[in-house]
């Protein structure tokens, strides 16, 4: 079945790749989508939502995490040749292992600011890839998207990198990059405020 060759090897699950939309070399988890069973926190009942409802867009849907929970999925796939499709799969794998740092990563830092300057270019024209660095984590020498974790980082120095890229791009380009991530559990206030000039929240 045909319809996400190109995202095998991505971690997470099904309703993570269905809140965030996720996708991988012009493929995305909204094409496959026709219904999705949603727990309402506040209401305490079962919604069932169709792709109008969700509000699919770049690396985004409507739903809030914070008031639903994905239960399941309805997800459609279109027939194909099965020696094609395992082509594809094949080289979607290998493109990951040439392209991709193997060292502890959160995957993509930040949505590409345009279809014509992917993230990972813009660091890699500032001079960024395997270079910059906050304590024990830095950008990959191997795409200027990711961040890796080469001694000991934590949470604070990723944000800090991440700040420190955003600024970058914003200066030198006069775009926003907004995080592809989301930070997750407890928070220092250096982190909540890191954070907060990351996504531009209050």
């Amino acid at each position: 079945l045909t319809g996400g060759e190109y995202m095998i090897g991505i971690p997470g699950t099904i309703g993570g790749a269905i809140r965030m939309n996720a996708g991988a070399l012009g493929q995305e988890t909204a094409e496959v989508v026709r219904s999705v069973n949603l727990f309402n926190l506040q209401t305490g009942e079962v919604e069932t939502w169709l792709p109008e409802q969700l509000g699919f867009s770049y690396r985004k849907s409507s739903i809030d995490p914070q008031r639903h929970i994905i239960l399941s999925a309805e997800l459609e796939f279109q027939p194909g040749d099965a020696a094609k499709i395992s082509e594809m799969m094949e080289q979607s794998v290998a493109f990951r292992k040439t392209h991709h740092p193997k060292e502890p990563n959160g995957g993509s830092v930040f949505k590409n600011p345009s279809k014509d300057m992917p993230a990972g270019r813009l660091m890699e024209e500032l001079g960024a890839k395997g270079v910059w660095r906050e304590g024990g984590v830095m950008i990959s020498p191997l795409h200027g998207n990711f961040i890796v974790n080469v001694d000991n980082g934590t949470s604070t120095d990723v944000l800090k990198l991440m700040l420190r890229m955003k600024r970058a791009i914003q200066e030198h380009y006069g775009l926003d990059a907004h995080p592809e991530n989301l930070f997750l559990g407890d928070a220092t206030e250096e982190e909540i405020a890191l954070w907060r000039e990351l996504t531009g929240s209050h």
